[in-house]
């Protein structure tokens, strides 16, 4: 005798026949993929299974928080042509490839695309037989010079430059780094954005100093000669991150994956809120899906309430060649004024409770 379930299962079905028909047609289109390394994983336990994905929760918090469109592509279907529709390629924490795999993305790279890799990455086979270094070296432009150790405490990374990656900072000299480490050293011409502080003991309280200057790869980046770019974490970023939230390691991923995008993205959002942004595309138009977070337990899945967020403006990309007949807030059922220039089009948003689909329809 509880009917209190039926207006929410209501109100979401009837959101869901509402965007069936905009959606339905249209394929998703984003520019990054973060791996699903489902090689990896195989080796865990069930039971220990959430301590091998908190670097990949790390990723999907950096790119939901930086308001970044991003899918996830298994690593079991990860060939050079699954690939291809990628300008950016995550793989957060993949220690387990295979040669094949590790060839797929060598491929990719070739042609042009764009990786950022962290940790133990390619350091296993896939069946999980530690190699020498790296399977992907040669993509990450360096060599392991001491393999991976920890838990590490007070470790740092210093800001070296003024690489992209290292923009945002300002007030500090050196953030957190990871509780594990690897050695490595470049084997090309590379930046490197941040230098490891050498870690050193946290007690006594007499002993707590760093003993050497910045020194070593903290994070790596390069060009490659196909002209895509690659980004080295040799640590536990997305760990770190997930587990402290503390917002400069989401910001070091987030930079790291604009820069390997080498181009402004295709959906940019300016406004406060959390958002799960999808972008969806066919013949007659895109399609960008704006899911709410905003809450203190977003990514627990259970909200006990939503808070509207707005006025939001966002920019999407509109493709070379197509014309904009209109633009069409879904959810609120009604079309919205436009502005375009240099081929985006700017939409202002006044609210947004759970969900809005801004629809962008070609002439």
């Amino acid at each position: 005798p509880d009917d209190r379930w039926v207006e929410p299962v209501a109100n979401a079905f009837n959101m869901h026949a509402g965007l069936e028909p905009v959606l339905k047609p249209m394929t998703p289109v984003a520019e990054i993929a973060i791996i699903d390394p489902a090689t990896t994983l195989r080796h865990w336990a069930p039971e220990k299974r959430p301590q091998a994905e908190l670097n990949d929760l790390g990723f999907y918090q950096a790119l939901v928080e930086a308001r970044l469109p991003f899918e996830f592509l298994s690593d079991q279907v990860m060939t050079a042509a699954a690939l291809k529709r990628f300008k950016v390629v995550i793989l957060a924490n993949a220690t387990c490839l295979s040669d094949a795999q590790c060839q797929a993305l060598r491929d990719y790279v070739a042609a042009g695309g764009s990786v950022v890799a962290a940790h133990e990455t390619s350091l296993n086979d896939e069946k999980g037989k530690a190699r020498a270094d790296f399977g992907l070296g040669d993509i990450f432009g360096v060599t392991m010079t001491s393999p991976p150790r920890g838990p590490v405490k007070n470790s740092y990374v210093a800001l070296n430059g003024d690489h992209p990656i290292a923009q945002g900072f300002g007030g500090t000299e050196r953030i957190i780094g990871g509780t594990q480490l690897i050695a490595v050293e470049p084997t090309t011409k590379v930046d490197l954005p941040f230098l490891t502080v050498p870690d050193f003991p946290d007690l006594p309280m007499e002993e707590v100093y760093p003993r050497l200057p910045p020194q070593g790869a903290g994070v790596v980046a390069r060009t490659t000669d196909a002209g895509g770019r690659v980004v080295y974490i040799p640590w536990n970023i997305g760990e770190v991150f997930w587990t402290y939230l503390a917002p400069d390691q989401g910001r070091v991923i987030a930079n790291a994956v604009k820069w390997a995008l080498g181009k402004a993205p295709e959906v940019e959002i300016s406004g406060q809120g959390v958002f799960d942004v999808a972008l969806h595309e066919s013949e007659a138009g895109r399609a960008l899906c704006l899911l709410n977070l905003t809450n203190p337990m977003m990514m627990k899945g259970p909200l006990r309430e939503t808070y509207a967020v707005g006025p939001l403006t966002v920019t999407i990309d509109v493709p070379a060649g197509r014309l904009l007949a209109n633009v069409r807030l879904v959810v609120a059922g009604q079309d919205v004024p436009f502005s375009a220039k240099d081929g985006r089009v700017t939409v202002e948003l006044a609210s947004i409770e759970t969900m809005e689909v801004v629809h962008l329809v070609w002439s």
